[in-house]
């Protein structure tokens, strides 16, 4: 049996389920590399570690030259089936970290045979329900050592773990209560926002950016009156000069928003008195930093500390404000994988993040949302069908009912090895799923989002490649999009050339 890295006891499980009785003594896993196969290297090491004639051996694969030719050569009997394949990754990635996602999988193409392959479901029970376990897990380990009085999951991000987590506090009710508190980029920096100068408007106006004077009022939640033509479009320096030259509305309007964050923080508890850890996605952790110092500047003795999935280097400057955690990379880990991280980031974003509007302001003590949600367009999958499947996979995981991942699989290893396995390595399926998504980019939440998967550029200059990668990284789902691209032979080269330029965007990401 080859392709299926798992234990041999599994397969021995899944041949019983088939009516073929066997032994562990009867399974040989070869967990091979492909080219051992295709070159017939394979079979001789085969023989010699088995021990037995070629015809008691049945070779189970999914690759009709490979799997089923090849052996032939040898005498040993084989049973390809194709649909296998549907479910492959990378298969220079093999190490142990990828076990627990491959036995999840593995049962899923099981279930699957000869029916229809969801790979919504699959992503859905798998690596998303792996990583939402884990930052459950993660979060209640550092609750209980630091004795926290609350625990905080952001929204949007954190609303599968704060299922996950209410579930299992209705069975235990020592931990903490907890929380699902609406911030986002856009209400922290308002809020933080004391003095206007042209550092701190250069933060919110990109570069790039073409913007009307009434969208660059609404962004910083004021207006500048008849100053402006309203649909005026502006270039980046005349939006940031039109906000410079009305810096008192903006402060006014900054100081008011952060008086009605506070009462809003008030009522949900984030700001008593004690220890507080705050769960979100990632990948910086300056809005959950944000959000620690306007509370900290305001309510005496209160502390807080950050949980993040992931983060990379700009995290560093965070770790002066308050502690963070990266639970499966930070910003110490390579950096090869702290760029892989940032490939995979609005991509992890889209599939975990909540689909209800994000945060635009606060009344009353209470939360105000966007009447528009994340711009989350499956082509073939119902986003809240795989919220659902997400949260009771997870609560399988960590009660310990499921069949194949327990708690004690959630380790840094296995979860990084979950996000890469589906974010720097995904299925044809999984990037077909994706290819309709946008991303919701703008700091105001306005505008059409960027496409998840970049389309091929044209006209295409060598010396464009390095830009087009880092705009990749920054703006997509860069690996999403080098599949999209490789599978056309018109825009192969194009991919072709942005590994070349950066090695670590190959699809291998285990060390060597």
């Amino acid at each position: 049996m080859s392709d299926n890295y798992m234990p041999a006891d599994h397969l021995v499980a899944m041949a019983h389920a088939a009516g073929i009785d066997i032994s562990d003594l009867d399974v040989f896993v070869s967990c091979e590399r492909g080219a051992m196969k295709h070159d017939g290297g394979l079979w001789p090491v085969v023989l010699s570690a088995l021990g037995v004639v070629p015809a008691e051996i049945l070779h189970v694969g999914d690759l009709a030259d490979a799997d089923g030719d090849i052996p032939a050569r040898f005498g040993i009997s084989a049973y390809v089936e194709d649909s296998m394949r549907r479910s492959h990754r990378e298969p220079l990635n093999t190490a142990p970290s990828v076990l627990p996602l491959s036995r999840i999988e593995a049962d899923n193409r099981d279930d699957a045979q000869g029916s229809r392959w969801d790979a919504s479901m699959n992503l859905a029970q798998g690596a998303l329900a792996v990583i939402t376990a884990a930052q459950v897990q993660d979060v209640i380990a550092a609750a209980r050592r630091s004795g926290a009085v609350g625990v905080h999951f952001t929204a949007r991000d954190g609303e599968n773990a704060k299922h996950v987590y209410d579930s299992l506090r209705e069975r235990d009710t020592s931990l903490p209560p907890a929380t699902y508190t609406a911030v986002s980029r856009s209400m922290m920096w308002r809020a933080s926002l004391g003095a206007v100068t042209p550092e701190t408007v250069r933060r919110f106006i990109g570069d790039d950016e073409l913007l009307t004077a009434s969208r660059v009022a609404r962004r910083f939640g004021c207006s500048f009156g008849g100053a402006a033509d309203a649909s005026t479009v502006l270039a980046a320096e005349e939006a940031r000069d039109l906000v410079l030259a009305h810096a008192a509305e903006v402060e006014e309007a900054s100081a008011a928003l952060r008086a009605r964050l506070l009462q809003y923080l008030d009522a949900q508890g984030v700001t008593a008195p004690g220890h507080h850890v705050v769960m979100d996605l990632g990948w910086t952790g300056s809005v959950v930093a944000d959000l620690a110092g306007i509370v900290m500047a305001e309510r005496l003795g209160t502390t807080f500390e950050g949980r993040f999935t992931a983060l990379y280097w700009d995290a560093t400057a965070t770790r002066s404000r308050i502690p963070v955690h990266g639970l499966a990379l930070d910003e110490f880990g390579s950096m090869d994988d702290n760029v892989r991280l940032l490939g995979a980031m609005r991509y992890l974003e889209l599939l975990l993040s909540a689909t209800h509007g994000t945060v635009v302001d606060y009344l009353n003590g209470e939360a105000v949302l966007a009447r528009d949600g994340q711009m989350t367009c499956l082509l073939d999958g119902d986003i809240d069908a795989m919220h659902a499947e997400i949260r009771r996979s997870a609560l399988r995981i960590l009660s310990g009912d499921h069949p194949h991942v327990g708690p004690e699989d959630l380790t840094r290893d296995t979860v990084w090895a979950s996000i890469m396995q589906v974010a720097h390595t995904p299925s044809p399926d999984e990037v077909r799923l994706m290819s309709v998504a946008r991303h919701d980019t703008a700091l105001d939440h306005s505008g059409d989002g960027a496409a998840l998967l970049r389309a091929a550029p044209d006209d295409l200059r060598l010396e464009d490649i390095p830009a087009l990668q880092q705009s990749l990284l920054h703006d997509n789902w860069a690996q999403g999009s080098l599949e999209a691209w490789t599978a056309d032979p018109a825009s192969r080269w194009i991919a072709d050339e942005v590994r070349r330029h950066a090695t670590m965007m190959d699809r291998q990401w285990v060390g060597q």
